[in-house]
């Protein structure tokens, strides 16, 4: 299995349907990066978790125009404690 060396730039999230289940697809600049995938057993468990992040195995994913409310992706900073 391979991972990706570092993270994808000005990343973007959108809810989508892949092989005719919800998805996450990962965008950076407008382009699909990854997509993301859990398959869920009847009793809500996480049965297996799908990640794939071939070019050529993307290369047929548009991202919807309207990325909807995950998108931008705006990293956590946790407040500043000047206590």
């Amino acid at each position: 299995m391979g991972v990706a060396q570092r993270p994808p730039a000005a990343p973007a999230f959108h809810l989508v349907e892949v092989n005719g289940a919800p998805a996450l697809l990962v965008t950076t600049h407008g382009r699909p990066y990854g997509v993301f995938q859990l398959r869920v057993d009847e009793d809500g468990r996480v049965r297996d978790v799908y990640l794939v992040v071939n070019p050529d195995k993307l290369a047929h994913l548009t991202p919807p125009e309207d990325p909807g409310p995950l998108a931008p992706f705006a990293p956590f900073a946790p407040p500043n404690d000047a206590s």
